[in-house]
């Protein structure tokens, strides 16, 4: 799957299921921090209960909980 980037690392979208970034927004300088591909990073995921785990080729390992509800369009960037 593709992990959408271009203003940091904040949100997931499995299938119907958001997830938010374990310890808040990845962000540099209003862009993902160097290293991540800019507007998508390619790798894996995988769900356990409301975890997500995304993996890639690249060495990064991030977690993401599992949402109530779609993040708001407000909190989304441009």
């Amino acid at each position: 799957m593709d992990l959408y980037t271009h203003c940091g690392i904040r949100y997931l979208q499995v299938g119907v299921d958001w997830f938010e970034r374990v310890g808040g927004p990845l962000v540099k300088d209003g862009n993902p921090p160097t290293g991540w591909g800019n507007p998508s990073q390619p790798g894996r995921v995988t769900v356990a209960d409301d975890v997500a785990t995304f993996t890639d080729d690249a060495g990064h390992e991030e977690s993401f909980t599992k949402l109530a509800k779609p993040p708001s369009s407000a909190t989304n960037c441009a």
